[in-house]
């Protein structure tokens, strides 16, 4: 139990502060969307989609938009890898705008807790992962894609590179799956990171693993 007190208190501090810097969102839930009404809008259709067709399907590729086109949703990101926040809420009777803007509001506190977990995990000590979690999950580059919740959903990255440094310490496979997932989630939700982390990752084995 006190190993759990400083992850219960990290996991507070960085939803407290969510709340505050996101204020008023989480009291609107289901009448706005966070940032504006553009990229917002379209994924927010695009998550309801996922939650009413089987994803990787036909029906599902054949989104009912610009038509007579076939796999139209393939003109756009399928967000697939964060549909496992909204699509069970709508499933529960969320609107598509509650779902979005909760996927979009853990953002947050998920980034800065899986950096969190990768500082702590690298230097066993809570502070320096609270300052990692906080530049992190809160830093201005996040500020300025709020319209992309793509962009946003960041926090499988440093839970691949976890399962990284888990695995080269301990060499137990199960962190070389949670790495492999976490990569693979973060590729489903954004083309950009599908491009950006390998070349991180690839670092990342270079200095690791084959220098000195």
């Amino acid at each position: 139990m006190r190993r759990l007190v400083p992850w219960l208190l990290a996991a507070v501090f960085y939803m407290t502060l969510t709340v505050v810097f996101t204020w008023p969102l989480v009291v609107r839930l289901s009448d706005v969307l966070a940032s504006d009404l553009g990229d917002p809008i379209l994924n927010t259709w695009i998550i309801w989609w996922n939650a009413h067709a089987v994803p990787l399907s036909a029906r599902w590729w054949d989104a009912p938009m610009f038509w007579p086109s076939a796999g139209a949703l393939a003109f756009s990101e399928p967000l697939l890898g964060l549909a496992h926040l909204p699509t069970p809420i709508q499933w529960l009777g969320g609107s598509p705008s509650t779902a979005y803007n909760i996927a979009f509001f853990l953002t947050f506190p998920l980034s800065a807790l899986a950096t969190h977990a990768l500082v702590f995990r690298l230097t066993r000590r809570h502070d320096a992962a609270l300052i990692g979690g906080l530049i992190y999950g809160f830093h201005p580059f996040r500020v300025a894609h709020f319209p992309q919740i793509q962009v946003m959903t960041s926090y499988w990255m440093p839970a691949s590179l976890l399962g990284l440094h888990a695995y080269l310490e301990s060499r137990r496979r199960q962190w070389l799956w949670l790495s492999a997932g976490a990569w693979l989630m973060q590729a489903l939700s954004n083309g950009y990171y599908l491009l950006f982390f390998p070349v991180l990752a690839g670092l990342w084995i270079v200095w690791f693993t084959l220098s000195p």
